[in-house]
Formats: C-alpha cells, structure tokens, sequence
C-alpha cells in the first residue's frame, strides 16, 4: 500500500500521464459513414471522424483527446496536398478529396504533444511521450488506404 501512495504522489507532482505497464499505447480511429475505416482500407469520404481508442490491455474507462491531428494524402508515398491540421474530431476533407483516387494513402497523425489522457473527473493530463523511441515515433497514427467505392 504504501507503494502504491508514493507512485500517486510521484504522478500528481509530475503533471504528465505515463503508460501503465501492459497498457499499449492509444490508437488512432477514423470513421467515414459512422463505421470506422477497416485497416485494409475504405473509399474517400468528405466528412470523418477522428478518435483515439486505448491500446490492448489498457483497463476500461482510460480516455483520450486530442488537441490536433495532421492529415496528409500520399500517392507513391510522396505527399499530394500540404498537411492539414484538425483540431475537431470531425472534420471536412473535401478539399483533399479532389486529388485523391484509389490507390492513394491518407495518413492521420497525433503527436504526442497534442495527445491528453482524460481523467473520470474530467481532468486532462499530457500523455506522456514513450522512451527509447527514433526520431521518427512523433506520435500515433493510422493509414487509410483509399480504395474504389
């Protein structure tokens, strides 16, 4: 008991969320059509929906917001549009979905810095960023492979 105190002390000064062991990191979601996008890809969809669903093992009740996603489209991975920044989790693509096609990748992004774990109370608290990780691990994200409708 008396372990479990000073690691509730040692969290409430440090202000930042850290994983629980088991716990796999937060997952990024994208729903086109109020169904999510399957991993093997669904067709364009103007209007989506971002979210960030816990990782395997996390107990019930953990929640996640975000305070910005990038989204950026990619053919040949190369990218076709500049990155565009959501800030809500449902958003407008239609200005991407004039240079889209089948074949064609849209990258959703959340850097950990705009990643918060939300308390029951309600309280967001910054998630904190892995260690040991590259350069290259900003954060979490999903890739949609567009696909004929």
């Amino acid at each position: 008991m008396p372990q479990s105190l000073l690691l509730l002390a040692l969290w409430s000064v440090t202000g930042t969320a850290v994983a629980q062991s088991g716990c796999g990191p937060p997952e990024v979601r994208v729903w086109r059509n109020n169904e999510p996008v399957p991993r093997g890809g669904a067709p364009f969809a103007r209007l989506v929906r971002v979210g960030v669903s816990p990782g395997p093992g996390c107990p019930t009740g953990v929640t996640y917001r975000f305070t910005e996603a990038e989204v950026t489209p990619f053919r040949y991975g190369r990218p076709l549009t500049p990155t565009k920044r959501v800030r809500q989790s449902t958003s407008n693509l239609g200005e991407i979905g004039q240079y889209v096609q089948p074949g064609d990748r849209i990258h959703v992004v959340i850097p950990y810095d705009k990643l918060v774990v939300v308390a029951a109370d309600g309280k967001q608290t910054p998630y904190a960023r892995p260690t040991g990780g590259t350069d290259e691990a900003q954060g979490i994200s999903f890739d949609w492979m567009l696909v004929k409708p």
